[in-house]
């Protein structure tokens, strides 16, 4: 199904983090179906991820409601969606003609670091243009997520990446908004920002079970106008009145560094894969 769970611990105070990129109805389903043996409540969400700490839920699912891409923690191209969207049930006809296969590429975990990297390349419309989202997420326990997105499209388009906190009071600080819920803070912070990715964070109106038209989500959006996006967030979340970690990035070719908390993790986009950097003695 690619689905992949990571938790800093089973203290009763643990984070936890939740993703998902895998077929409607699972990679031997979808290579052998030619019909939909139920998958109607099934999401388009190939790449979305939920967070859980501080004691609460930090990064949302959308709940059960109707299907669409854009009630999700992944990506939108030129303002559309995954395979199966826009309707009260998923449409999986769609993702079994074009045998979409959305998968998970790559899982490692250690004692204070986790990697999960999903390729949700195929859960998309071929006029889309799509040719790579790659997602890597690095938990570095307990208390900092890394979510890296690579993608790539035939030409420029409208790209956007989706981000739903819990916490609906937002502060913005610098190229970060601070998010306060019943128990925590959430910060998440868009690294090596430049100055062609819009920034910004709205109550959105998204359609319910059966299609009411009176519900929002709060959503922090990033959004370019390209055929190449490389993109890091750092998320980090604290108890309330404590103030969450900030992160620090640098590139050096294909590798981007991160440094939290005297930690410094690197991410090689070339290679995909994510590894803790020794501290230098």
């Amino acid at each position: 199904m690619g689905i992949v769970c990571g938790r800093s611990d089973w203290s009763g105070d643990e984070s936890l983090v939740v993703f998902k990129c895998g077929p409607f109805l699972g990679h031997q389903a979808v290579q052998e179906f030619a019909y939909d043996a139920g998958g109607g409540h099934v999401h388009p969400d190939a790449n979305h991820f939920v967070l859980f700490g501080a004691g609460e839920w930090l990064i949302r699912d959308d709940g059960y409601r109707s299907k669409w891409t854009g009630q999700h923690n992944t990506l939108l191209v030129d303002g559309r969606g995954q395979l199966g969207e826009g309707k009260e049930w998923f449409d999986g006809s769609q993702a079994l003609a074009a045998k979409a296969r959305a998968k998970i590429v790559r899982v490692s975990s250690s004692a204070d670091l986790d990697q999960v990297t999903g390729d949700a390349t195929e859960a998309y419309h071929s006029e889309l243009g799509l040719r790579r989202h790659v997602r890597h997420l690095l938990f570095l326990k307990p208390d900092v997520l890394l979510v890296c997105d690579e993608v790539l499209t035939d030409k420029p388009r409208r790209l956007e990446l989706r981000f739903h906190p819990e916490g609906r009071q937002a502060a913005r600080v610098g190229n970060a908004y601070v998010m306060r819920g019943a128990n925590s803070n959430l910060r998440l912070e868009l690294l090596m920002a430049a100055p062609d990715v819009g920034v910004s964070a709205e109550d959105l109106a998204i359609e319910g079970r059966n299609g009411e038209q009176n519900q929002t989500m709060f959503t922090v959006r990033l959004s370019k106008q390209a055929s190449v996006w490389r993109n890091a967030v750092a998320l980090s979340w604290s108890r309330l009145g404590q103030p969450p970690k900030t992160t620090q990035a640098s590139t050096e070719g294909d590798v981007w560094r991160f440094s939290v908390d005297g930690r410094t993790v690197a991410l090689d986009w070339a290679s995909g894969l994510g590894q803790r950097v020794a501290a230098r003695p």
